[in-house]
């Protein structure tokens, strides 16, 4: 064919004409301080925003980040959290949590109890004190330091008092450590995908440079071969 080289020319417009339209453009947000701009790549079928303004006492013009799917986020943090890893932390902290519970099930009635004397010697101490102001004439203040409001308690009622509270805290200490189980998984989640984005954005973008390249390269090739042979075919006639 002698005008082979054609061809390649054509695929090259056609790469080239192409990257106008990646960018399919969405709603835009705007406030009085900043503004984001919706679009998808429809290369790769990735949603991104484009940040302009003054957002959490940072500057953005133009900054792009990609917007996950949500359902995607959720899927990859269920895989996460069933990774055998986090499946046995989970379980070590459940296992805690249900030795807790135990503790505070067994210490219930003495606890109960403590209440009960705590609330008893808090009154004493009131009806002592408002005898004391009426007799000495002066305000006197309520004095609920541990050592009056424990007096007569006995001894192991106020051990299992506070085994209670420290157990109590440690609950609450477990709790809060799957809640960041969750949350850490989420950001995981969340993070990976958003470097995917970015990967997959580079590799459609490099596919693209290298078949704009490639087929400029095949055009010139070709162009250059039909020239010779027009060329020689003039010499063999002469």
């Amino acid at each position: 064919m002698k005008r082979a080289w054609i061809i390649p020319v054509v695929i090259c417009l056609l790469l080239l004409a192409a990257w106008p339209f990646r960018w399919e453009k969405g709603p835009v947000q705007s406030d009085s301080k900043a503004k984001i701009a919706h679009m998808r790549d429809r290369w790769t079928g990735q949603a991104w925003v484009a940040l302009y303004g003054i957002a959490n006492g940072e500057v953005y013009s133009g900054e792009m980040r990609p917007v996950p799917s949500q359902a995607d986020i959720a899927k990859r943090k269920e895989q996460i959290l069933a990774s055998p890893e986090e499946v046995q932390k989970r379980q070590e902290l459940e296992k805690k949590l249900a030795e807790y519970e135990e503790i505070k099930e067994q210490y219930k009635w003495a606890n109960a109890k403590y209440d009960e004397l705590i609330n008893e010697n808090m009154e004493k101490i009131r009806k002592e004190t408002l005898e004391l102001r009426k007799q000495q004439g002066r305000f006197i203040p309520l004095d609920f330091s541990d050592e009056k409001l424990n007096k007569g308690i006995p001894q192991d009622i106020i051990n299992a008092h506070e085994l209670t509270v420290n157990t109590a805290q440690n609950e609450r200490k477990i709790r809060g450590e799957l809640d960041n189980q969750q949350k850490w998984a989420e950001d995981t989640a969340r993070s990976e995908f958003m470097c995917w984005a970015w990967r997959k954005r580079n590799i459609a973008t490099g596919v693209w440079a290298g078949l704009v390249v490639l087929s400029a390269i095949m055009a010139v090739i070709l162009f250059i071969r039909a020239s010779r042979s027009r060329h020689d075919q003039g010499v063999s006639t002469l």
